[in-house]
């Protein structure tokens, strides 16, 4: 039997989201400490405010025959034309087996005859995973890296800081030494709360400007997309004392900071920033040091750096996390790798359309960046990046014509496609989370 709810929907009660409060701690009360934050009531109603509160729904349930459990929270990404796609972000959760998983995906999946895919990635046996809905794939994309690094923080400050690589440790001193601060502030009981005495008062919309500032100058300079004040307040208001905000100042300017999560034992780099100026005192070292000392202090038996390049990975697939993870290494801990997402298409055609659309939105932002609209310059560069976006990726010998043919055509479509007034909802694919944490942090 699968219980169901729309905790945040408009016909929600309280006595629905009692329910689910006490399933999710009945769960939690067999799993201590196993439940991952993507899983938890507060994330969920961070979503709520990103997706809509009608598009945030929990599953329980228990498969009668082997009394196998399953429980996730899975999201409805809007789309187009009615449509949308489902995920379950680090679920199902399960015990005693995957039956009861592959019932509560089914389960989600009918509920929404208008999804186009579904797509999950639970920490558990990626072979297992996978088996989860017939006829599923590993996903083209995933919203979590593959590679992570987790600091083991049972240990003492001393085997902690032993065991970093000796130019972080360096980092570290060097920030302590040159006079760097770094203050910590959280949501307690609904406040705005400091968490350290003698931290400068700061108002939550103050303080939260100050971290978005210094967020824009990391995405100018390392060149991704960040988020907004309103997103960063809403992570902060949602997941209330499961987040907490890390500023460094440095001859009173605030130089550095950092967003960052508790769930069960562990402790989550999520969003990270930093000046362009005063980079030679090394702030960011501290703010991950401080973070780290607060988190030990709070119980936590880990600490999350939330990802990193794949070792071993084909460059192309964790270029993106290359610059962030020298950074990351040079505090030690231990690499895992795995939760590999999968997904079911329901909707090939609509699918591959989407698809399509959203790899010629990038060729296009690629056109521009490299200056190709420019009339000068226009003929060379569209020659140069023709060739080596498509020539170079195209069979040779006699397949080179029809190949270079289709592509074309698909291009031509897809780019009058493309040039539609105003964003998609939902075409973001690769998601939302840890962007800032992605930066890449000299030194």
């Amino acid at each position: 039997m699968m219980y169901i709810s729309r905790p945040f929907g408009k016909d929600s009660t309280d006595k629905e989201n009692r329910e689910v409060l006490a399933r999710i701690a009945a769960w939690d009360a067999m799993q201590k400490g196993m439940r991952p934050l993507h899983q938890t009531m507060v994330w969920a109603r961070f979503m709520a405010w990103l997706l809509g509160p009608e598009n945030v729904e929990f599953y329980d349930g228990e498969n009668g025959e082997d009394h196998a459990r399953a429980q996730s929270f899975v999201y409805v990404y809007p789309l187009p034309l009615g449509t949308s796609w489902l995920y379950t972000p680090r679920g199902p959760l399960t015990i005693g087996g995957t039956s009861a998983a592959q019932q509560l995906l089914s389960e989600a999946s009918m509920r929404h005859p208008n999804a186009v895919w579904t797509r999950w990635d639970p920490l558990s046996d990626e072979g297992e995973s996978k088996g989860l809905m017939h006829g599923s794939r590993e996903a083209h994309a995933h919203f979590h890296p593959l590679s992570t690094l987790l600091l083991n923080l049972t240990q003492s400050e001393e085997e902690i800081l032993a065991q970093m690589k000796p130019k972080g440790r360096y980092n570290i001193r060097l920030a302590e030494k040159k006079g760097v601060q770094v203050f910590a502030w959280s949501i307690q009981q609904g406040q705005w709360t400091a968490l350290d005495e003698g931290a400068p008062t700061l108002s939550f919309e103050e303080a939260v400007m100050h971290f978005t500032q210094l967020a824009r100058e990391t995405t100018a300079r390392d060149k991704f997309s960040g988020h907004s004040a309103s997103y960063y307040k809403n992570f902060l208001t949602s997941l209330d004392e499961h987040a907490f905000l890390l500023l460094a100042r440095f001859e009173g300017t605030w130089i550095a900071g950092g967003l960052f999560t508790i769930a069960g034992e562990t402790c989550t780099y999520y969003y990270g920033a930093s000046g362009s100026a005063h980079r030679a005192v090394m702030a960011p070292y501290l703010v991950q040091w401080s973070a780290i000392v607060r988190a030990k202090k709070h119980g936590c038996a880990w600490y999350d750096f939330l990802g990193i390049a794949t070792p071993d990975s084909p460059a192309e697939e964790d270029r993106s996390l290359a610059g962030v993870t020298d950074f990351k290494r040079k505090f030690g801990g231990e690499v895992r790798t795995g939760g590999r997402a999968f997904e079911k298409i329901h909707r090939p055609w609509l699918f591959f359309l989407i698809r399509s659309v959203k790899t010629s939105r990038k060729f296009l932002s690629r056109l521009r960046g490299a200056g190709c609209f420019d009339k000068r310059a226009f003929p060379r560069r569209m020659g140069t990046l023709y060739c080596s976006t498509f020539l170079t990726t195209t069979p040779v010998g006699a397949c080179v014509s029809a190949g270079l043919s289709w592509l074309c055509g698909r291009l031509y479509v897809c780019c009058l496609l493309s040039l539609l007034p105003g964003k998609i909802p939902g075409m973001h694919l690769r998601g939302f989370h840890g962007g800032q944490n992605q930066a890449s942090i000299k030194g």
